[in-house]
């Protein structure tokens, strides 16, 4: 019961956490490349919050009937707990993070030489 209580507040922690990244994410991005390509208008990170939950609504909406969490033969919870926030932290923080170095890498290196 105790990791399943664990599992819960860190996924909570985690969510909290991811929410606010992904929008920077989404906001860096958007004025990176969306705004030099199209001409629209640069978003906050506010507005990249925003759209950062839709885009989550959206996905669970789309994917609610695959959702498998998948341990194998792991029967002792204090494991199964600690593997799904691993992959809770893994997707919802550190992949945005990756994403977000990678975005920076292309427009920094790759892009600003062609818009200089």
């Amino acid at each position: 019961m105790l990791a399943a209580l664990k599992w819960v507040s860190g996924y909570a922690l985690t969510i909290i956490i991811s929410v606010p990244v992904n929008g920077l994410l989404i906001s860096a991005t958007w004025g990176w490349f969306v705004v030099p390509a199209t001409g629209a208008r640069q978003i906050g990170i506010a507005q990249g919050v925003g759209l950062a939950i839709f885009i989550s609504i959206v996905g669970i909406i789309a994917t609610a009937h695959q959702i498998k969490y998948d341990f194998g033969d792991e029967k002792d919870p204090a494991r199964v707990a600690a593997r799904g926030l691993g992959k809770v932290i893994g997707g919802g923080i550190l992949g945005p993070l990756a994403t977000l170095a990678i975005a920076w890498a292309w427009h920094t290196f790759v892009m600003g030489p062609i818009s200089n």
